[in-house]
């Protein structure tokens, strides 16, 4: 059987976590530093930490706040949020991030899914898919984090996860 996981994944809007509804309505939830310690202690296997606004907003996540994290936690941590290069998340990474999350930047520019997995490992890049249901498929979206930056990106999500797959192709060890 296959082990279970618990995941927690926390949104973050100005150093704060919050919560939203189908990416609208978010409400202040606390501080991610003490959300994180909070999870941590009670029991979560991994963290990830979606700055919402950093993509829209055309900047990357502040690289001491994850830092900041790290120095809290013994599990694994993922970070997201207007990451559009290489050296950017490896600033993630060697700020104690486990792993990198990219969405909007991968929909831009898809070849950043084999570049990021070429030169950090496969294992640390993972491709978030923000999906809604419209006229009868499922869609991906970018800059879901801001309600008024918020767009479609013309592709169908199976599809999305499927081109996703074949960039970051798997390499032997």
């Amino acid at each position: 059987m296959t082990a279970r996981r618990i995941i927690p994944c926390l949104d973050v809007k100005d150093g704060r976590v919050v919560k939203g509804v189908r990416f609208v309505g978010h409400t202040d939830m606390g501080d991610a530093a003490e959300l994180a310690a909070r999870y941590r202690d009670e029991g979560a296997d991994e963290l990830v930490f979606y700055d919402i606004t950093a993509s829209p907003q055309g900047r990357t996540l502040d690289y001491g706040w994850v830092r900041d994290i790290a120095r809290l936690l013994d599990i694994p941590f993922c970070v997201a949020g207007g990451i559009r290069s290489v050296d950017q998340a490896a600033r993630c990474l060697d700020n104690g991030a486990d792993k990198v999350s990219i969405n909007s930047p991968a929909l831009e520019r898809p070849e950043l899914i084999g570049e990021m997995a070429e030169r950090l490992g496969g294992q640390c890049v993972v491709v978030g898919v923000d999906s809604q249901f419209q006229d009868g498929d499922w869609r991906v979206h970018k800059y879901t984090g801001d309600p008024d930056a918020r767009r479609g990106a013309n592709r169908l999500t199976l599809d999305w996860i499927i081109e996703a797959q074949a960039l970051a192709p798997a390499r032997s060890c």
